[in-house]
């Protein structure tokens, strides 16, 4: 069984805990040409850098090794999602997501399911399942917040703004009591 590190920011680390987040979209760079090829649609979905269903992600995130015991011979670990913001200031220096060891793991997601799509081919029970805020009176709330998050974290990085309805990995997974 593969496992792979997948990196996510604090909020989504959040949604992770309280078991609103399910799954996640990731551009697929490079973007791939002529998907309507069956065969090469199934070429990719073979590549996809995350995995297979039945495969083991290690979540990355920010946080903070700390010694502790009494001669400080041991260590523990700390996450930034764990504290308010008072207390993660005051916590500082926080390590950025991209350096967490395998070691530091606190957070295993077994993959269900792996697919290739249209950024824009979101549906609202999608955008629940990717764990954004929504107003459940409100229809469409997660979506339109969804595709707001979308081009605050992806238009940055060139042409894979929503407009630009980018091909994506989504990645549907369930948290793994390890």
């Amino acid at each position: 069984m593969s496992e792979k590190p997948i990196l996510f920011n604090s909020a989504m680390v959040r949604a992770i805990l309280d078991g609103r987040k399910t799954q996640t979209r990731r551009v697929i760079k490079p973007q791939p040409n002529n998907m309507e090829n069956k065969n090469r649609r199934l070429s990719v979905l073979s590549d996809c850098p995350y995995g297979q269903p039945g495969g083991l992600l290690w979540v990355r995130e920010t946080w903070q090794e700390v010694l502790s015991g009494p001669d400080g011979e041991s260590t523990t670990f700390i996450y930034a999602e764990d504290y308010t913001a008072k207390e993660y200031e005051m916590l500082k220096p926080w390590n950025p997501s991209i350096y967490m060891p395998k070691s530091a793991c606190r957070l295993w997601l077994k993959i269900t399911d792996t697919r290739v799509e249209r950024v824009q081919d979101l549906t609202e029970g999608d955008a629940k399942a990717e764990g954004v805020i929504h107003n459940s009176e409100i229809l469409g709330d997660a979506w339109c917040n969804f595709k707001k998050l979308w081009d605050l974290i992806n238009a940055k990085r060139g042409c894979y703004s929503w407009e630009s309805n980018p091909r994506v990995w989504v990645v549907s997974f369930e948290r793994e009591k390890i």
